[in-house]
């Protein structure tokens, strides 16, 4: 016996048709690119006013790298460090781990900062600055004694009306 297919009557039959493979394929028409439609002037000056920007851009970054430099050589060693870290982390750089701290240490200095807090509202509540000024200015006693001289003074029923004159009052003829 043969390994393979079984060979029945329709395979035999069928076997002597010839078999053709059509494959169909649609041809889109290309898209035309507006760069390539247009002149070449065009496009060079396009090109040229592109590169103009790019090179405006890297002479603006150049620059500005420049008077950093600059600004930062004024400063102390200390100053100077930090300010670095900080333009670095401004340009993309991840910051620096803040320093572990043991937790009695933490727990005390966050209790010492709500108490301050306490206090400053404590003193506003009252109507004070934490270094104990008043927040309002409020007329003492001793001002509202004092008295302005009497052409400055302001107010009262004189005021208003106006001060009668001797020589405004009309007098009886002597005969």
């Amino acid at each position: 016996m043969s390994e393979g297919l079984v060979q029945t009557k329709s395979s035999q039959l069928r076997k002597s048709t010839d078999f053709q493979e059509v494959v169909f394929t649609s041809y889109k028409a290309k898209e035309k690119n507006a760069a390539a439609t247009a002149p070449a002037s065009r496009r060079k000056f396009e090109q040229d006013q592109m590169n103009r920007s790019e090179e405006k851009e890297r002479f603006m970054k150049k620059t500005r790298h420049e008077i950093i430099k600059l600004g930062l050589s004024g400063f102390d060693p200390s100053k100077r460090q930090k300010t670095k870290e900080a333009l670095a982390i401004s340009l993309g750089a991840k910051p620096k781990k803040t320093k572990p701290m043991n937790y009695k240490e933490f727990k005390e200095m966050h209790s010492k900062r709500k108490k301050e807090e306490t206090e400053k509202t404590a003193f506003n509540n009252i109507g004070k600055t934490p270094t104990g000024e008043a927040l309002a200015k409020i007329k003492t006693r001793m001002d509202l004694n004092k008295r302005a001289p009497r052409g400055d003074r302001k107010g009262g029923i004189l005021d208003t009306y106006g001060r009668v004159k001797k020589n405004d009052i009309p007098r009886p003829k002597k005969k």
